[in-house]
């Protein structure tokens, strides 16, 4: 247990992981990263010893701490956003049976035999793997190909500025009314892309630097912000927000491709 404090400890368990297969000329294309994993993670699908982390598991980093957790779907702290696999079974215990932080790898790349040999999968989670440097067996379609795989998706519940970290990721309004505000067009450069989606009752706004964002104001010209706030209309709001150039070919603009209720601008 090379990740443990060195002395003697009884035999936990043994194990057997299998998720992963060979390519072309026995090529195994594994990729991988260190990671801390927090001491407090459990594995409640190991019936026999939670305290064991199975190999095949699909891991995810906390926002608040940097570490390394097991996915959830559900969460909204960083764990909701899949980085990779478990490559093998890791007891969270040290020698004396106290859980400890584990610094060990994490699979970032490779090629997995199929969905039901990796834990805590779904669609979400399997195309951001896909799209990462994992491929499945076989010649069947996997992935994003169709509609939204989003990096990373998050809940908002106050005003929150965009960050150039942000690109590619899906920001969700929930609870309250609240503004998003574009980072800087210079910062970010073209092919920033950000998916804003308004899941509550209230308004919603989006406010750029000033006449950047391609999208008739009152007056015909560009806008400096959208507001999702007619009513019945509000919730559902949608705008895939895009950085580009404009017709002159050298001022950087956003581009609204809005797909749920028309904003009105400002």
């Amino acid at each position: 247990m090379p990740e443990s404090k060195p002395g003697f400890s009884a035999l936990k368990e043994t194990e057997e992981v299998q998720f992963l297969a060979t390519g072309p000329d026995n090529n195994h294309r594994k990729f991988l990263e260190k990671v801390t994993l927090k001491s407090s993670i459990t594995d409640a699908g190991n019936t026999n010893l939670t305290t064991t982390i199975r190999g095949g598991n699909i891991m995810a980093l906390k926002d608040s701490d940097g570490l390394g957790y097991l996915y959830d779907a559900d969460a909204n702290d960083g764990t909701q956003n899949a980085i990779g696999i478990l490559p093998m079974h890791l007891s969270m215990l040290d020698r004396d049976g106290t859980a400890e932080d584990k610094f060990t790898k994490v699979l970032t790349g490779g090629i997995i035999k199929a969905e039901s040999e990796i834990y805590g999968e779904d669609k979400a989670s399997l195309a951001v793997l896909l799209r990462t440097g994992f491929k499945m067996v076989g010649p069947t379609p996997h992935g994003s190909a169709f509609l939204l795989a989003p990096r990373k998706r998050y809940f908002k519940t106050a005003d929150y500025t965009l960050l150039d970290t942000d690109h590619g990721d899906m920001f969700i309004a929930i609870t309250n009314a609240v503004n998003f505000t574009l980072p800087t067009l210079a910062t970010v450069g073209r092919g920033y892309s950000v998916l804003l989606y308004n899941g509550v009752d209230a308004s919603m706004v989006i406010t750029a630097a000033a006449n950047t964002i391609v999208y008739g104001d009152a007056g015909g010209a560009v806008s400096t912000t959208l507001t999702f706030s007619t009513a019945n209309k509000k919730m559902g709001g949608t705008a895939l927000m895009y950085a580009d150039y404009g017709t002159d070919g050298a001022t950087l603009m956003w581009y609204v491709l809005t797909g749920g209720t028309v904003p009105v601008s400002a």
